[in-house]
């Protein structure tokens, strides 16, 4: 520290320094000349010198030329980075234009659409969010060499999320239907295929019929026994025939059960407020109307 603030005081101006850094050297070297030390105390090398540079030979101690470049190479080294390694900014380095400048020698695009994107292999099923993330890449200037990989490595984020979540849905179906098995026993074969009979009546695709099912009070346990129940009314004995009055039984398809709907309708012998006819209109209408259901 003490060879770096002496070699900064000896670099300051005449006015700073008081008469400069060659004033100061002299008139140490004519002190030494006076103390006796004269010619006699340099090294013959530099014996030829001014007294100038011998004041500063001698102060510095240097014994041969090699101290001497060594002790200006420690001093370069003060001054930073070379001439031909330094930018100037058109601004402070805060202002937009020199976040600009720099972010277009870094290879930041000039516009967002100037990203290319082609390399990145987005996922099978996956969305597509290249053109989406094209003006945060700009806003975040991103260059335009890293964008592929950083676009790439968000898709693969997404797609790994995006099974891990499949995942852990699935096991959710997994365990409702295992746990319902179980406490059906026996019934367990009929019961699911009362489940399949009502879910592939009501025709809902599969993704809504997973969002029903998972974001639905119960889980999926309690939407498959509701799917259940339905498929048995399906197939339970209406107590309302078709035309003759009479019962009729089996399974009793959407188009039936809307004729039923009409014939008791029609017929002023029923009283719709009679409990019993309600409950049985309240059962055809749930298979004619499955849209109306609520699983």
């Amino acid at each position: 520290m003490f060879r770096k603030h002496v070699y900064q005081e000896a670099a300051t101006s005449p006015e700073e320094s008081g008469g400069g850094a060659a004033t100061a050297i002299s008139e140490g070297a004519a002190g030494a000349e006076a103390g006796g030390e004269g010619l006699d105390a340099l090294p013959e090398w530099a014996k030829d010198y001014s007294p100038e540079l011998a004041g500063v030979v001698r102060e510095a101690k240097w014994q041969d030329p090699a101290d001497a470049v060594q002790s200006y190479s420690a001093l370069l080294s003060l001054k930073g980075a070379p001439a031909d390694r330094l930018v100037k900014l058109p601004g402070s380095p805060e202002s937009d234009e020199s976040r600009a400048m720099l972010a277009q020698m870094l290879g930041v695009p000039g516009e967002a659409s100037e990203y290319d994107l082609g390399s990145v292999e987005v996922p099978e099923g996956a969305t597509d969010m290249r053109e989406a993330l094209r003006d945060a890449l700009h806003a975040a200037r991103v260059p335009g060499e890293a964008a592929p990989g950083f676009i790439q490595a968000i898709h693969e984020v997404i797609q790994a999320q995006k099974v891990a979540d499949e995942e852990a849905d699935d096991a959710k179906f997994a365990e409702a239907k295992a746990g319902l098995s179980a406490k059906w026993g026996g019934e367990s074969a009929q019961k699911w295929e009362n489940i399949t009979k009502a879910y592939n009546l009501l025709g809902v695709p599969d993704d809504q019929a997973d969002r029903i099912a998972l974001s639905g009070e119960g889980g999926p346990e309690q939407f498959f026994l509701r799917l259940e129940e339905l498929g048995r009314r399906m197939g339970e004995p209406t107590s309302h025939g078709l035309g003759s009055g009479g019962g009729g039984g089996g399974f009793v398809s959407q188009a039936q059960a809307e004729a039923r709907l009409d014939e008791i309708v029609a017929d002023h012998t029923k009283d719709p407020n009679d409990p019993a006819v309600r409950k049985e209109m309240d059962r055809l209408a749930q298979i004619a109307r499955p849209e109306r259901i609520r699983l």
